[in-house]
């Protein structure tokens, strides 16, 4: 497969960011090729650096015990998160006992999680902090297990905490809840960072969903926020080309699954591949597209186990051809608010006033309808995380 064209010095640290997705690292069968791919890379003469989500089901779980820490108990749980990491050990032949210092460290968070409800009527649910600490477990221990792995297949893999690279921004228009589970990180080229990098090895593996705020706590890049780690590391390194492996190509004409004869998109540019990504196209996450739009870092979507597969290329030099329809995508779980009244008819600022209320909240509002007496918005589920509480809040403060 050949490389992107680089306009960079021939002498600096070359890098290709490659994540996989749950599905692709909970599946014994795809190390060999995540061993692989890395081998290539290296064999090429540039350097390697692998994202990994938390085994498939892992991050749900965890969520079940914040959302209930009421029902649940937590060396059931942990029984349960680690007889899945020593099945995918054992069919790889690697040691799971490694874990063991993440296992404690995962059983004091949960007797904490269940714990600190049994003090208080506000619910673990309702502490950020805890939320970020537990939900990033899943992604410390795949990544550490992977290291193992790779490591057994001849492989000098490292492990990289990847809240050494990350460090998020305050935003201060955003809610508590939102800077520490949907965090925001600024980042460019840094070539400081490539070579203190390349010093230290020629081949990483870094959990993915974490990074630090400014303070050193964890917080976590939102839900899917994976993909969001490989394209801010991807950028920081000012990486040939950034690679997201899943169960699926790329993105498509439509849903495969619900329209067979959906064609694979080959290449696309950053803007459409932002909007398909938004409206719901499930193959990637839209904040991954800013930073290497904004930086001109490739982006290929690919299969794991069909690698031979190109996918689909994300590039600065796809060409957009006018007015089409380009693919069908369809989103689920939408909040819909509606505002109603005769009053707001020829009122002056009044949708500047609406909008005012949703920053005050830290909503991003995603569609807008109006017409003379009848507002009609929806929140954007991939940028909010409006909790009942938070929804609340905000309809009191519309209804003035």
């Amino acid at each position: 497969m050949p490389s992107s064209p680089t306009t960079s010095s021939p002498s600096r640290p070359r890098w290709r960011v490659m994540k996989f997705g749950g599905s692709s690292v909970a599946d014994a069968r795809n190390w060999p090729r995540i061993g692989a791919e890395a081998a290539n890379v290296l064999a090429s003469g540039g350097n390697a650096l692998i994202v990994v989500s938390a085994l498939g089901g892992i991050t749900d779980l965890l969520e079940s015990c914040l959302r209930a820490p009421d029902q649940f108990d937590p060396d059931t749980t942990l029984a349960e998160i680690r007889r899945r990491h020593a099945v995918l050990a054992g069919a790889v032949e690697a040691d799971a006992g490694i874990l063991e210092p993440l296992f404690d460290a995962l059983r004091e968070a949960l007797v904490r999680v269940q714990s600190t409800n049994n003090a208080s009527e506000a619910a673990t649910c309702q502490s950020p902090e805890l939320w970020a600490e537990l939900m990033g477990f899943g992604e410390l221990l795949s990544s550490r297990l992977g290291e193992h792995i790779l490591r057994s297949q001849g492989l000098e893999c490292d492990w990289l905490d990847s809240r050494e690279l990350l460090v998020c921004s305050d935003n201060p228009q955003r809610s508590e809840r939102a800077a520490r589970l949907s965090a925001e990180c600024e980042v460019a080229p840094s070539p400081d960072v490539q070579a203190r990098l390349a010093a230290r090895g020629r081949l990483f593996i870094a959990p993915g969903f974490i990074a630090r705020n400014a303070a050193g706590e964890t917080v976590l890049l939102g839900r899917g926020g994976s993909d969001i780690s490989a394209a801010l590391i991807g950028t920081l390194l000012d990486a040939d080309r950034v690679e997201i492996f899943s169960d699926v190509p790329g993105l498509f004409s439509a849903d495969p699954r619900r329209i067979p004869s959906a064609r694979l998109l080959r290449t696309i540019s950053y803007r459409e591949a932002l909007e398909l990504a938004a409206m719901g196209a499930r193959a990637l996450h839209p904040r991954a597209l800013l930073p290497l739009r904004k930086h001109r870092v490739p982006l290929w979507l690919r299969q794991t186990s069909r690698p031979e597969i190109e996918g689909t290329r994300i590039t600065a030099e796809a060409h957009e051809h006018g007015a089409q329809v380009k693919a069908i995508v369809a989103r689920k779980n939408i909040t819909l608010i509606a505002l109603e009244g005769i009053d707001m008819w020829q009122q002056v600022g009044f949708m500047a006033d609406v909008f005012a209320v949703f920053r005050d909240h830290g909503l991003s509002v995603d569609l807008v309808s109006t017409s003379e007496s009848n507002v009609t918005l929806t929140l954007d589920p991939g940028a909010n995380l409006a909790d009942q509480a938070t929804l609340d809040r905000l309809a009191a403060d519309l209804g003035r």
